[in-house]
């Protein structure tokens, strides 16, 4: 009986290790995963041409791309810099003009998520402190109308979220980290409760 009880372990044993070396590790999340999606906002803003993985769009935008590509190229390049391996943007627009405009700059409502996945923690921590696409993180003491720093953002320790009117125009702009990735959102003359649950929504995927 005891040889046939060790026996039976033996193989249990067997049988749970080969399935832990046929599963593996898992795959990093895609980006284009966790940024905006048809859902997210209002269904008058819609998915811009070239949303999806920023290295795709960047080598298939043409001249529609306009300032729009030029800007991401150069945080692009940066973002490689400090480890960036992936990134995905999504860009959604009430009017079309709005898609080959500087981010944030264009008519009407539109929103923009630009989302990186670096080689490592570390390297996320470094770039989320350095800020992106021009909108620096803040100092932890810094005193800015409408601001709000980590938990009180509902987005974790390592966040901060803005709304300002700017120029007659209402911004928000959230930037957070979680492991090894930075998630930022800009949206302008959007409804603040759309903009607050489509944030909602790209922190639900980032996990």
């Amino acid at each position: 009986m005891r040889a046939a009880g060790e026996r039976a372990v033996v193989l249990l044993a067997s049988v749970l290790l080969a399935a832990c070396q046929a599963v593996g590790p898992l795959a990093p999340k895609d980006p284009a995963q966790i940024g905006l999606r048809p859902g997210d906002l209002p269904s008058t803003l819609q998915r811009c041409p070239g949303s999806g993985d920023l290295a795709g769009y960047l080598s298939r935008a043409g001249p529609e791309g306009g300032a729009a590509r030029g800007e991401l190229q150069a945080s692009w390049r940066t973002l490689q810099h400090e480890g960036a391996q992936q990134a995905a943007v999504a860009v959604y627009a009430a009017d079309r003009a709005a898609c080959a405009a500087r981010l944030g700059t264009g008519p009407g409502p539109n929103a923009t998520s630009l989302v990186v996945r670096y080689r490592d923690d570390g390297a996320a921590l470094s770039a989320y402190r350095q800020g992106v696409l021009g909108f620096p993180t803040p100092a932890q003491d810094e005193q800015i109308p409408g601001l709000r720093q980590g938990a009180a953002t509902g987005l974790g320790q390592d966040s901060w979220l803005l709304q300002q009117d700017v120029a007659g125009r209402f911004v928000f702009v959230a930037y957070w980290r979680r492991g090894s990735y930075t998630a930022f959102f800009l949206a302008v003359d959007l409804d603040p409760l759309h903009a607050r649950e489509a944030v909602g929504a790209m922190g639900a995927r980032m996990g």
